[in-house]
């Protein structure tokens, strides 16, 4: 069913505000300018919501750009993507080559639930994820404690250790 939209005249403010305050209560309230410009009034809630899912439309569209180039140089070329081609996902250069697939089919279905829910919130989780392994990759020490190549050489037997007993203290008497 087609809505009709009510269009004031910057007269009607002072004439009819009433009538443009309750037309901006129920929806928005659209006012033509004396030089045609068109302004609108909305309950705050309305335009907060609004904004809300602009930001997340630009993360989102954001996100799907860096993927879009990252899944390209991955799954296409088979080589190591180039800082340019990480987007805003520069800090993946810490992880191993194999590691980049499998982040750009976690991200894949990151964005498909993300826009789905037209949340930003399923991405956001993968990718706090992706960053801390990268985090934790980019130092040379840890790196080479999770992914270095271990042997049984590494590792010794240990004795089980012993319970100590208390003794008493001599005396000197």
């Amino acid at each position: 069913m087609p809505t009709t939209t009510t269009i004031f005249q910057a007269s009607d403010l002072s004439r009819r505000g009433r009538a443009v305050l309750d037309t901006a209560r129920d929806g928005l309230a659209r006012i033509r300018d004396t030089d045609g410009e068109s302004l609108i009034v909305a309950r705050e809630e309305a335009y907060e919501a609004m904004r809300q899912q602009l930001l997340v439309f630009r993360e989102l569209a954001d996100a799907m750009a860096s993927y879009i180039t990252l899944d390209r140089a991955v799954d296409h070329e088979h080589r190591r993507p180039s800082l340019a081609e990480l987007g805003s996902w520069t800090w993946l250069r810490h992880l191993p080559a194999e590691d980049a697939a499998e982040f750009v089919r976690d991200i894949s279905e990151a964005l498909y639930a993300s826009c789905r829910e037209l949340s930003a919130s399923p991405l956001a989780e993968v990718i706090e994820a992706w960053r801390a392994t990268a985090e934790a990759l980019s130092d040379p020490l840890s790196r080479e404690t999770l992914l270095g190549q271990g042997s049984s050489d590494d590792y010794v037997e240990a004795d089980r250790p012993e319970a100590e007993v208390d003794t008493p203290l001599a005396s000197n008497a």
